[in-house]
């Protein structure tokens, strides 16, 4: 199956431009952290469809392969489609009745999505619906390791808590001696083929409030299949994730109720599922997590490739997004055509990061997907009204008076930093398992990627949200070992 035009209607970023043409110009980042939203497509060697690789192509058309992953190829582009710009708000509500996501009265279809597929064999289906939620109340304290009866999948085969393959000291202000390792840094055993690592991953964090499932995942991932990861955080103290996304206290109308807050009802659904949950306890163990790097002592020479994970919050989130130091340094990893990946909000980071001899953003000519509109503002529409205290907790950024809803969406600034509106991609409404992608519901795991959305463009990799995040660091780690191999 070949995608060659994905969007419907008009694009966010058309909508945005008429009321900010300038693209965010002298925005304060001190009140909202608003900033300024390149690099062409690899070839690859062939195009895959249903059953098995065509001959390969060189018409830049996007394909759709079996395994759900977006492969941008070299070439020409398609013409540039309709979009539909997202009219005002979306009301969701919850319906009492069976406790799902429904629209509310008046709500307008948001831009039809716009992508092609991703990676991997066929599972279980691993559904976060609020469906029966009367029976998964968690009453535990402890939160990390909270019940069994969220539909996630079962510990996979590759097991969790790796060995840190150990770069040592390095520079600036690991505090890892090289070689040695706590006799508890096991977590779940596994037998590596090799204690060398195929390639060495930078992954910076912020201080606070990181994705708990968006790092830990993609750390297991990449420390199964041969490769290190360091990780670095502005002043090389370990890092906390968003302590909502591991408990799920806190999202529910009680949540600022001592005692009662421990139990979690939309909290259970919108946390970490029980595989993010597992690897984040691990990585909480990991020395190099532990002993993280200095942001501004990590050089990008020293790594073969970066991964840039989200997180919405933001209190923890805002520094991250807005360093300069982080910027240069992902530009930098750019320049050097060095593997990148981006998911959630790290996407984000990315579009603000710009080439020093363009002055475009790092993303200006590339295929890329990011946190959707869609996503965001249904995680937003329901937490508000649950977590009414802290309504804006789903949105990094919000709108000002003037702007139209969603304007400062991730989706949304992401797609001003691109050439075309329709580089940023979306699942297509014919895209295989398209309800599943799109539910907000249905994550991916180690044994099915049918939920996940992820887009390969070159050496560049882009995913959505923690539903994605099995296929975009396996994606993300195959990548790194057919580059180690050449």
């Amino acid at each position: 199956m070949r995608l060659i035009e994905q969007p419907q209607g008009g694009s966010a970023g058309d909508q945005c431009r008429q009321c900010h043409p300038a693209s965010l110009p002298g925005r304060e980042a001190a009140d909202r952290g608003g900033a300024e939203p390149a690099d062409q497509t690899k070839p690859l060697q062939g195009a895959v469809t249903g059953g098995g690789r065509e001959t390969e192509r060189t018409d830049g058309e996007a394909d759709i392969l079996r395994r759900t992953e977006l492969v941008v190829e070299g070439g020409g582009m398609a013409e540039k489609p309709d979009v539909t710009a997202h009219g005002g708000v979306i009301r969701h509500q919850i319906d009492p009745e069976h406790l799902s996501f429904t629209g509310g009265d008046g709500e307008q279809a948001g831009a039809g999505p716009k992508q092609a597929g991703l990676s991997r064999p066929v599972g279980a289906d691993h559904q976060h619906d609020l469906s029966g939620l009367d029976r998964e109340i968690d009453t535990g304290k402890g939160g990390e390791a909270a019940g069994k009866s969220d539909g996630s999948a079962e510990l996979d085969d590759r097991g969790h808590g790796l060995r840190h393959h150990g770069r040592g000291g390095g520079s600036g202000g690991s505090k890892r001696p090289p070689g040695r390792w706590p006799a508890n840094h096991w977590s779940d055993p596994i037998k590596l083929a090799s204690q060398t690592p195929m390639a060495t991953v930078l992954l910076p964090l912020p201080s606070l409030d990181f994705d708990p499932t968006e790092v830990a995942v993609s750390w297991r991932v990449l420390s199964a299949s041969g490769h290190e990861v360091v990780f670095a955080t502005p002043d090389g103290h370990a890092a906390q994730a968003d302590d909502l996304m591991v408990t799920g206290r806190g999202l529910d109308p009680w949540g600022a109720v001592p005692l009662l807050r421990n139990v979690t009802v939309v909290g259970r659904v919108l946390r970490a599922n029980a595989d993010g949950r597992r690897d984040h306890a691990a990585l909480r163990r990991d020395a190099g997590f532990l002993s993280p790097l200095r942001w501004d002592d990590v050089r990008s020479e020293e790594f073969a490739g970066l991964v840039l994970p989200g997180g919405h919050r933001a209190r923890g989130m805002r520094a991250y997004l807005e360093s300069t130091v982080l910027q240069h340094l992902v530009a930098d990893f750019f320049g050097r055509d060095k593997p990148v990946g981006a998911i959630c909000h790290g996407v984000l980071l990315a579009a603000r990061s710009h080439h020093p001899s363009t002055g475009k953003s790092v993303l200006f000519g590339r295929r890329t997907t990011a946190l959707t509109w869609q996503l965001e503002r249904t995680a937003w529409t329901v937490a508000r009204r649950t977590r009414f205290w802290d309504p804006s907790y789903y949105r990094t950024y919000m709108e000002q008076p003037g702007e139209p809803a969603g304007f400062m969406s991730v989706q949304q600034e992401v797609t001003r930093a691109l050439a075309r509106d329709k580089d940023f991609l979306d699942v297509p409404p014919d895209a295989p398992d398209y309800r599943r992608k799109t539910s907000g519901r249905a994550r991916d795991s180690a044994t099915d990627a049918r939920p996940a959305w992820v887009v390969r463009d070159g050496r560049y990799i882009s995913a959505r949200w923690p539903g994605d995040v099995h296929t975009f660091a396996q994606t993300f780690a195959d990548l790194l070992s057919e580059i180690s191999s050449q």
